[in-house]
């Protein structure tokens, strides 16, 4: 899928001790992947510094996805 996914998936995948094949595009990070609030925190803060990104929080963190991620990351502006 891409450089910005493979980085995306591997800090969700870190940070949730989650398998990397068990993360997709619309993987959501509480539901699917069982992301607690401090874990959300440093994933965002992860996916900022690696991007330079900022992820703004306009959208639920109950609806978030790897896929949201990966948008902020790609546009660099922020926007899901």
């Amino acid at each position: 899928m891409g450089k910005v996914y493979n980085r995306v998936r591997r800090i969700v995948s870190e940070q949730l001790h989650v398998p990397r094949r068990e993360i997709d595009m619309f993987s959501y990070l509480i539901h699917d992947l069982g992301a607690s609030d401090s874990d959300l925190i440093e994933i965002y803060v992860n996916v900022e510094s690696s991007f330079d990104t900022n992820i703004p929080l306009s959208i639920s963190d109950e609806q978030l996805t790897v896929g949201h991620l990966v948008a902020c990351a790609r546009n660099r502006d922020g926007q899901r």
